[in-house]
């Protein structure tokens, strides 16, 4: 039996492993090691492409999206939600308290607000400020969570603001199982982040452990969802993808399109295993 890990996409990982490794320590649960790493985040300010200070879309407005996710039959995922913080929590108890798996817009709200989550403006001064000048941003930061705990139990979380000044409406990759993140507790779990149109059109986190249960290991994994990437669509200097995939046994590796992508596991950041695109 592994460890108990904690995996996160980008920088701002850090912030989110710091959270989840604490309740691990204390014998939490996968599940909810991937949700407090996900609310650490969705909570910062500072982080403009997840939860509080994600920028707005072309309306104006900021909306959200997050998944959950144990096995297929234990999932949940809420979007478009505009008038809560914490979509990650919410999906959960989309998973625990309802017979659906996704929820979204106003009926996400909604079912946030009875199931006691208290409404914020998610519009913060600052990104209130960008959205003015209308800044031309790669937001593509979304914060993803992969755990495995002391009972050798996986588990994975994802949450995101989505692009910036996005068509009211647009929702990515990350809420939508099998896009952003999928997990199969016999065979592995994968997170997905970067420019969610080209992710979905992969279905890139089924695919990653799809291709660990015919025996992958997860670098051989995420390479080839990446070279599908590359042959399936004319991609633009910057476009990127990054992806994390993690076995059972702790066995894991990081890969992206281009070399900016990290993965914080624990207190450190490390490189990508495979990159298309290192230069």
């Amino acid at each position: 039996m592994a460890d108990p890990l904690v995996l996160s996409t980008w920088r701002f990982g850090l912030t989110a492993n710091a959270a989840p490794q604490a309740a691990l320590d204390r014998g939490g649960t996968a599940l909810d090691a991937v949700e407090a790493g996900c609310c650490a985040v969705e909570a910062d300010p500072s982080v403009d492409s997840v939860g509080l200070g994600g920028i707005p879309d072309a309306s104006g407005r900021v909306s959200l999206d997050g998944c959950v996710m144990l096995s297929p039959a234990r999932c949940g995922a809420v979007c478009y939600v505009r008038e809560h913080l914490h979509v990650v929590s919410i999906a959960r108890r989309v998973m625990e308290q309802t017979e659906h798996v996704m929820l979204a817009g106003d009926g996400a709200d909604t079912f946030a607000r009875e199931q006691g989550f208290e409404p914020i403006d998610l519009l913060t001064e600052e990104a209130r400020k960008q959205y003015d000048e209308r800044r031309t941003r790669r937001t593509h930061d979304t914060i993803g969570v992969l755990a495995i705990d002391a009972d050798g139990l996986l588990a994975g979380a994802c949450s995101t603001s989505g692009k910036d000044l996005k068509l009211p409406g647009r929702v990515g990759d990350s809420p939508i199982i099998g896009h952003g993140l999928y997990v199969d507790p016999d065979v592995g779990a994968a997170v997905a982040t970067g420019n969610g149109e080209l992710i979905t059109g992969l279905c890139a986190t089924f695919l990653a452990v799809e291709l660990m249960r015919g025996g992958a290991e997860p670098v051989d994994a995420l390479r080839e969802v990446l070279d599908r990437a590359v042959r399936a669509y004319d991609l633009a200097d910057k476009e990127q993808i990054g992806l994390i995939a993690l076995r059972p046994d702790g066995r894991w590796a990081g890969a992206a399109l281009r070399p900016d992508f990290v993965t914080a596991k624990d207190a450190e950041l490390v490189k990508p295993e495979h990159v298309v695109f290192p230069a």
